[in-house]
């Protein structure tokens, strides 16, 4: 008896998303591997810290190196969530700043695997599963909605080739929140798009305790409604009604951190522990600097800065690409995404939350329309990658 081909094979979108997720996953996980078999020893001012104790190295397979290296620094926070709980001390670094969807997701998904291996790192394996498997879904989710705004027919493909190889893609691949987070915002949006109100809501409702900034995504959809019924109160529809679920998990998590805690702004409150540095203003930004042109810092640690402070006049530049390129409420979205990170207090890690800014790859594949140019782009972006990925996996400094 032949067996009946999956439906989603025939779906152009999965198709042309496919190539680009293949490739650069496997670039990913083999740099990452490779570069493990080479150079075993990991390198960090604090040492190798238990597996069970969150800080910015973690262990959890040293015996299997193939996915290893994958598993570093904020993993250990999100299993923590898991066990033993959330917990908060006031004025050091606790893990009520991670939102939780990722986690008890991660954990869903490794229970199978519990069967052959200890919880903890069970839970890790579940985390891959959980981010690989979503970056394949956002880069569909990307294709078709690049197709939307543009009648390039390559112009899909190339934002998928963007987001695919950008330099610090490799969270996309790691047990970190960002592949999730990448995939149910992409969905929400393009679910709106299509007029699929509640499906949005439900996308956007998980959004929302993914990460912090997933709040940015509901009033968006708000002006994408908005604009479907041309802002006439008169055309509003009962599947507007789909908006009170999008505030729902968020006042659930805004509620436990208040009875747990004392305040519903909790996971707020510790966000400039030491380590972590996050204040609004522009308290960091000289250290930074520092970290990127002072040629006694480490030459890795100098590369990887300097690629976060880069990245801040580049989305510059895309924002105003993006302009005349998509959208205006996918703007305001980058924008209103871009704002809390660029007002932290410290551009450490910008490179890896703009990865989640898919308006901004979008208006890039768009307006990226000569072969050397975009060639250029991938060619760099490729190179980083290898490089911060192998960097990740020995932990050669701040990401």
């Amino acid at each position: 008896m032949k067996l009946a081909r999956p439906r989603f094979l025939d779906d152009d979108h999965v198709r042309k998303a496919a190539l680009p997720f293949l490739v650069s996953r496997i670039l990913v996980w083999a740099v990452a591997f490779i570069g493990l078999e080479i150079w075993p020893a990991l390198n960090s001012p604090i040492g190798v810290r238990p597996l069970r104790s969150p800080g910015y190295i973690v262990r959890a397979f040293p015996d299997f190196l193939p996915i290893d290296g994958l598993i570093r620094c904020d993993s250990a926070w999100y299993w923590s969530i898991v066990d033993p709980g959330y917990f908060l001390h006031r004025g050091a670094q606790s893990n009520i700043a991670f939102f939780p969807l990722y986690s008890y997701l991660s954990a869903l998904m490794a229970l199978p695997w519990r069967l052959v291996l200890a919880p903890d790192r069970a839970f890790y394996v579940g985390g891959l599963i959980v981010s690989n498997v979503a970056f394949g879904f956002a880069l569909v989710a990307i294709h078709r909605l690049s197709s939307r705004w543009t009648t390039d027919p390559s112009a899909a493909t190339r934002a998928c080739w963007l987001v695919a190889l950008y330099p610090f893609s490799y969270f996309f691949s790691c047990v970190y929140t960002e592949s999730l987070f990448l995939a149910l915002s992409t969905w929400s949006v393009l679910s709106a798009y299509e007029g699929r109100w509640l499906r949005a809501a439900v996308f956007a409702m998980f959004v929302a305790v993914t990460r912090n900034i997933g709040i940015a995504l509901l009033p968006i959809l708000g002006l994408i409604y908005l604009r479907e019924i041309r802002f006439d109160p008169r055309r509003i529809r009962r599947d507007a009604f789909a908006f009170l679920l999008t505030p729902l998990l968020l006042c659930c998590f805004l509620y436990f951190n208040w009875t747990a805690f004392g305040t519903p702004l909790a996971f707020a409150s510790i966000q400039g522990a030491p380590g972590w540095g996050r204040s609004f203003g522009f308290s960091y930004l000289w250290r930074d600097i520092h970290y990127a042109t002072d040629p006694r810092v480490p030459f890795y640690d100098r590369v990887v800065n300097a690629t976060h402070m880069l990245l801040v006049p580049l989305n510059g530049i895309a924002t105003v690409l993006a302009i005349f390129t998509i959208p205006a409420e996918m703007v305001l979205y980058s924008v209103g995404s871009t704002l809390p990170f660029l007002g932290s207090g410290t551009y450490v890690s910008s490179g890896r939350y703009a990865s989640v800014l898919f308006p901004l790859f979008i208006a890039a594949g768009i307006r990226l329309k000569r072969a050397p140019l975009i060639g250029a782009a991938l060619v760099l972006f490729t190179a980083l990658l290898i490089y911060l990925t192998n960097g990740y996996a020995h932990w050669f400094g701040p990401v």
